[in-house]
């Protein structure tokens, strides 16, 4: 008999090897999938909607000898086998997450700048309880003239992807996502 972390690491397995669905044709490959947010994010630095990726877009490929290259913008293309952590099948592709998503870093409010009304302000634990469908009892606000400021950069939108985290020496550790 399977435990529960067995039949866990078995379909997690699975799906890591593309094994879970076959691949309908008309769904298309991961390659076109990767053209089309190119495309897509083209037509947003064109109409000035989102800003182009610092450094140019990365390409990452396999070539006959089964090495993985990446080539970002116009620049020489690097060997990246050191950076691939596992074999993929091989209708899938490798990308950096700026090739798919934008990623954008959000602004440090302070203690100070807390207020008792005015723009509501979530932090980790809000996202977490609003994740859930839990009630917000401890509501935290900012004032409008800061939530300005801070909203040039860009606010969340729904069906953006929140990750949460903090940092630890060198390293960043994910402690929550939600998609409220």
């Amino acid at each position: 008999m399977m435990s529960a972390k067995n039949l866990r690491d078995s379909i997690l397995q699975m799906a890591v090897e593309g094994k879970l669905v076959e691949q309908r044709e008309e769904e298309g490959t991961a390659a076109d999938l990767l053209a089309s947010i190119r495309e897509q994010r083209a037509q947003l630095v064109r109409e000035k909607k989102a800003k182009p990726v610092k450094g140019g877009e990365s390409v990452i490929w396999r070539d006959d000898d089964g090495h993985w290259f990446e080539r970002r913008g116009k620049g020489e293309a690097v060997c990246i086998d050191d950076e691939i952590p596992f074999d993929i099948p091989d209708s899938w592709c490798w990308a950096r997450l700026g090739s798919i998503v934008n990623v954008v870093s959000a602004r440090r409010v302070h203690k100070a700048d807390w207020r008792s009304h005015g723009i509501p302000f979530y932090r980790a634990r809000e996202i977490v309880k609003l994740s859930a469908g839990l009630p917000i009892t401890d509501a935290l606000y900012i004032d409008a003239s800061l939530y300005e400021k801070l909203s040039q950069s860009g606010a969340p939108q729904p069906g953006d992807l929140m990750v949460n985290g903090y940092r630890s020496g060198n390293h960043w550790n994910v402690i929550r996502c939600s998609t409220r």
